[in-house]
């Protein structure tokens, strides 16, 4: 899930906005396509566990459908070709770059976030990236559960979780996954 470098360039996450149900079928077709600098495409799923005539059977799901990440190192060429294929409709955050359009990439923190859920994130256990995002000391405020909006500092950073000096509350530290944290300036 990270930005990595492919022949000295670069590599970045963009989002791609297709059809719904026609994901897979765009995925070949870039895949066909062979683009150079295009390093990984990813159409985010979760195994779901449901109940089908008493029995518990996995069941695959798009978690976003109609969305698809690509890892490339993007160009004007690149962008043309994919927008062109059948059942795409645009990459997402275009925005003029001198006499073209090109893609916003999106940021480690905005992966990590996108992916948390998903059978990847489990696959590749990205907790250097999370952790690239905060080190000892830094002010941060909790952004989800029964702590949110609390404020405090980074005492120590554990895989995936980091254990925090509160500021208020009952509680002196709480230990709290990394992605429920978010820096505050």
């Amino acid at each position: 899930m990270e930005n990595n470098e492919q022949g000295g360039k670069a590599m970045h996450w963009f989002v791609l906005f297709v059809a719904v149900g026609k994901e897979v079928k765009v995925k070949d077709k870039i895949h066909n396509l062979n683009l150079d600098g295009v390093d990984e495409i990813l159409i985010p799923t979760i195994t779901r566990i449901v109940l089908k005539k008493n029995k518990k059977q996995e069941q695959l799901e798009t978690l976003y459908p109609s969305y698809m990440f690509i890892r490339a190192n993007i160009n004007n060429e690149m962008v043309d070709r994919i927008q062109r294929l059948e059942y795409v409709y645009r990459f997402l955050g275009l925005s003029k770059q001198g006499s073209y359009e090109l893609p916003s990439a999106l940021t480690k923190r905005e992966m990590t976030r996108i992916f948390q859920n998903t059978d990847y994130y489990r696959e590749t256990n990205p907790t250097e990236l999370l952790q690239d995002n905060f080190a000892t000391g830094d002010y941060v405020c909790i952004t989800n559960g029964v702590f949110k909006n609390l404020k405090g500092y980074v005492h120590e950073l554990r895989k995936e979780y980091a254990i925090l000096d509160l500021e208020e509350g009952v509680h002196n530290k709480i230990t709290i996954k990394l992605y429920n944290i978010e820096k505050i300036n």
